[in-house]
């Protein structure tokens, strides 16, 4: 079949169990796949750099990308070639994918501990973000002003959805650098939820 895909392969590096997921690109033969991944979730998110394998669309990804390479970087290109030659961008996945896991199972823990009973995490397998769904009453839309003014954030499911669904679940990353003010904030994310039915917000889900 003669139909154009995009893969986003930003996550696939960042895999925590046996070797690295397959892409549809390596089973692409007609060149029908456009592959796309960046160093943004695994080096530097402040280098902006990415990469394509656009198959059959090159002309078409050449023209556009001409059109916007002002705003390229050539330092930081340099960066990364330099990392990816010497080989020390293998040698920090290896050390970075170790971290995330590591995160991963301090974050799981302390929502197992003090979220709400009746808590579902997801059991990601690599990536840098854990999904979580609360009790069917409590909307995370409505409570997030209430977490930002505890100096604590976090992505309400309702945002991932064109429908307004997922309203009681939320995405947080485990990426940033364990310490005390990240245990902290999962902590008072536990008890703003706990204690979700005691606060002065509607909950009753739309």
């Amino acid at each position: 079949m003669q139909i154009p895909v995009i893969e986003d392969d930003l996550y696939g590096e960042l895999f925590f169990k046996g070797s690295r997921p397959d892409t549809i690109k390596a089973y692409d033969r007609k060149g029908w796949v456009m592959y796309c991944n960046c160093f943004t979730k695994t080096l530097v998110p402040g280098f902006r750099i990415g990469w394509c394998a656009p198959g059959r669309f090159v002309y078409e990804v050449e023209r556009i990308k001409s059109m916007h390479n002002g705003s390229t970087s050539n330092f930081g290109q340099r960066v990364v070639q330099e990392l990816l030659s010497s080989g020390t961008y293998d040698r920090h996945l290896q050390k970075f994918r170790l971290e995330l896991q590591k995160n991963l199972l301090r974050t799981t823990t302390l929502v197992e501990q003090h979220f709400p009973e009746g808590t579902k995490i997801s059991r990601p397998d690599g990536g840098l973000v854990l999904w979580i769904e609360l009790p069917a009453e409590i909307n995370t839309v409505k409570l997030q002003q209430l977490a930002f003014d505890q100096d604590v954030n976090y992505a309400p499911g309702e945002i991932f959805s064109s429908k307004g669904d997922y309203q009681n679940y939320l995405r947080i990353s485990f990426c940033s650098f364990w310490e005390p003010k990240v245990e902290k904030g999962l902590i008072k994310l536990g008890q703003l939820f706990s204690n979700a039915h005691h606060i002065n917000v509607p909950l009753v889900l739309t």
